[in-house]
């Protein structure tokens, strides 16, 4: 048990640093590509980047999670499920790409725009050709490889942005960085895989091409990936329709800060997906005091992610978009709000993948679509990119509450009302402190971070606080003897 936890350990911290390093440079070029073109130019590149990207995400998503889980079970049949994995992403590729092409075919882009697109899906190729060798690094729980391999990439991405903004090379350029920075990442993730002979008996050797069964427990996640796409981006359709380039860009400066509040409980959750899997396939189900730990971590995290994100919102958009996105501040606040509810998202969706019940992630985010959708249409007309921002946070909330539900069905779990209280407690104390005591800031970055840091600490401090008297209290229980019976 005590190398488990090492291990997990160990590959959370690689995970995180390879989760930060991605945060960072995403920031990095956004900031960069932001100060560069015009609103509306940042709207068209947030509009390409989001929809193609995230579209052909499902090409890989779902068989990324598969390919993980038989192999951490199964490591001696690594190259027969790599065989199969390879094959089902070109075919699923190939088949997202028709349906991106008759959506391209509706938008009615400009030359220069189409170009664009066209670099970026062949960037989003060797990508996932990359991420098909990482995935096999995550089943070994070799992460260490991952985190390198991303670093270099991202220094790749950045520097080619920067020297495409710095020699004004135009709209396209901005692009080529992206394919510069995923062809190392194609290149090196196959080297490595090959120098680390973790593929077994040949290719050729292999009897039969799993492709098929990979693709039926694949397709769900994968469909699911892509309907989590429409659901997530929809309001970037929405605001087009019925709005301005310039709200689209506003919605997404702040959407897509939400999204990375998420890296350390995405890298936590991420290093114990290997061991879950094996776990569930040992046993008929997975350690209900583990899931109950993880839950208490994940809100001890969220709530003061939540609760700070909300406070510095202002702060945030100034430091990385700059003054001129200050509007966007309003819609970050909105959106913090379901910061918790997506960071215990993501383990409730690990967890059903674990179980084999990973339709039910696909009904989740059809609820949330419903809700998502019924929304935006009510609200964004409107109320533009605030009404987008209302839909989402109710969409992101209502799906954590659906899929909580749908995994008490087959595990049942809890937390105990102690530790939700001592989260609660403490959170409190922070928001208190923060709406009626903070330290004058004036605009200054550096009275912000002592704002900061004086109400983590009297969060921590509550929390602390309450287990020394929660030990206390059993201690005393402890030393009251039973009375002798006469």
């Amino acid at each position: 048990m005590k190398d488990t936890l090492l291990r997990v350990g160990r590959n959370t911290v690689f995970i995180s640093i390879e989760k930060v390093i991605e945060v960072l440079a995403s920031i990095a070029t956004v900031a960069i590509v932001a100060r560069y073109l015009s609103i509306e130019l940042v709207g068209q590149y947030i509009f390409i980047v989001t929809v193609v990207g995230f579209l052909l995400m499902g090409s890989f998503a779902g068989l990324e999670r598969i390919l993980i889980r038989n192999i951490s079970r199964e490591k001696e049949r690594t190259n027969y499920y790599l065989h199969g994995a390879v094959t089902v992403r070109n075919i699923m590729f190939v088949s997202i790409l028709c349906i991106l092409s008759m959506l391209l075919f509706f938008m009615h882009f400009d030359k220069t725009s189409l170009i664009a697109t066209g670099i970026f899906i062949t960037s989003e190729f060797l990508s996932y050709q990359g991420l098909t060798y990482m995935a096999i690094f995550k089943a070994y729980e070799r992460m260490e490889y991952n985190t390198v391999i991303t670093f270099v990439t991202k220094i790749i991405t950045l520097g080619a942005t920067a020297l495409a903004v710095y020699l004004d090379l135009g709209f396209i350029s901005v692009f080529l960085a992206i394919t510069a920075g995923n062809l190392f990442k194609s290149i090196t993730a196959f080297s490595l895989f090959k120098k680390l002979k973790l593929s077994g008996p040949t290719i050729r050797n292999s009897i039969s091409n799993p492709w098929k069964e990979l693709l039926r427990e694949s397709y769900i996640i994968a469909l699911t990936t892509i309907l989590a796409v429409v659901c997530v981006r929809m309001e970037v359709f929405i605001l087009k329709a019925f709005s301005t380039l310039k709200d689209v860009a506003l919605f997404q400066v702040s959407h897509n800060i939400i999204m990375q509040f998420q890296v350390i409980p995405m890298a936590a959750i991420s290093a114990l997906a290997p061991m879950l899997s094996r776990e569930a396939s040992f046993v008929k189900g997975i350690n209900k005091n583990l899931i109950e730990k993880l839950l208490t971590v994940l809100l001890c995290v969220g709530f003061p992610i939540t609760i700070l994100g909300f406070y510095c919102a202002s702060d945030i958009i100034y430091f990385i978009y700059g003054v001129k996105y200050l509007q966007a501040a309003t819609s970050l606040r909105i959106l913090i709000c379901s910061s918790v509810f997506i960071i215990l998202f993501y383990l409730f969706e690990t967890l059903l993948v674990s179980i084999n019940r990973q339709n039910y992630i696909g009904y989740g985010w059809m609820f949330c679509f419903a809700i998502n959708l019924i929304l935006g249409l009510l609200l964004v007309p409107f109320i533009g990119y605030i009404g987008a921002s209302i839909a989402v946070m109710f969409a992101y909330i209502g799906l954590c509450v659906f899929l909580y539900f749908s995994l008490i069905w087959f595990m049942p779990i809890k937390i105990s009302m102690r530790a939700i209280l001592k989260v609660f407690t403490s959170a409190s104390v922070m928001i208190v402190y923060l709406s009626l005591f903070p330290i004058k800031t004036n605009n200054s970055t550096t009275l912000v971070i002592v704002n900061v840091f004086i109400a983590i600490l009297l969060y921590l401090g509550t929390y602390f606080a309450w287990n020394f008297f929660s030990k206390k209290t059993d201690l005393v229980k402890g030393l009251v003897f039973p009375q002798k019976e006469h």
